[in-house]
């Protein structure tokens, strides 16, 4: 894929907006969503703010570059402006291009005794995982404070695959092992996680995950489920 559609979505279009803010709206307060992609292959975990940046994909360079853009924009031209670094965000509107989305559609098939057997790159990939309608109360909450800032946004906590997959045929009451399967063709990632730590989110903006784990996969699930049976 070309630099230029993130170029243009996760850059320019943020610097358009930004410079008409700082020359039209003054008191307009701008949040950009960032990823925690911008760290690239990490030395360690949990990442924070202060986590040096190593974007390694035109993804990950243009989020960087986003980023540094706010922090211009707040300390050389007044704007008011906040950056969530993003960890992994679900919801049931997750395409099927995602994992989750995968596993959750997985489940609901076998829930209707429609034939599943999925395949996944690794059922051991480690991931930080939250609720999408939590990690859009926290950039809400970040915009609420006296200035901006940049926060890790994550909920700290690692998960495996197979744990998302397990909670998910748990809930239909079926066992994920008979449906969801690892692709021994496939090579593992042997680098460390990402995963965040909100310590800065949680005490500077109170911040604090409400949807847990487990509900959050279960929604994921109903959603599939439901969508099934009106095609049904």
């Amino acid at each position: 894929m070309s630099f230029k559609p993130f170029n243009s979505i996760n850059l320019l279009a943020a610097n358009e907006i930004l410079d008409t803010i700082r020359r039209n709206y003054l008191k307009c307060r701008f949040f950009y969503a960032s990823s925690s992609h911008i760290f690239g292959k990490v030395d360690y975990c949990p990442q924070n703010e202060t986590t040096p940046y190593r974007p390694d994909s035109f993804y990950s360079i243009t989020k960087a570059a986003g980023t540094e853009l706010c922090k211009f924009y707040r300390n050389y031209r007044g704007i008011y402006a906040s950056a969530g670094i993003l960890y992994n965000h679900e919801s049931p509107r997750r395409p099927l291009s995602f994992v989750t989305s995968q596993i959750a559609e997985a489940a609901a098939k076998a829930s209707y005794g429609i034939p599943v057997r999925l395949t996944l790159r690794d059922l051991d990939a480690v991931v930080d995982w939250g609720a999408a309608h939590d990690y859009v109360r926290a950039m809400w909450l970040t915009l609420q404070q006296s200035q901006g800032d940049e926060y890790i946004i994550a909920s700290g906590v690692p998960r495996r695959v197979h744990e998302f997959s397990k909670v998910a045929f748990d809930y239909v009451g079926l066992d994920a092992n008979k449906y969801v399967f690892q692709d021994q063709t496939a090579k593992k990632n042997s680098g460390l996680e990402y995963i965040g730590d909100p310590s800065k989110i949680q005490s500077k903006c109170g911040w604090h995950p409400v949807i847990s784990f487990n509900d959050l996969v279960i929604d994921m699930v109903k959603s599939h489920i439901n969508r099934l049976k009106y095609l049904a």
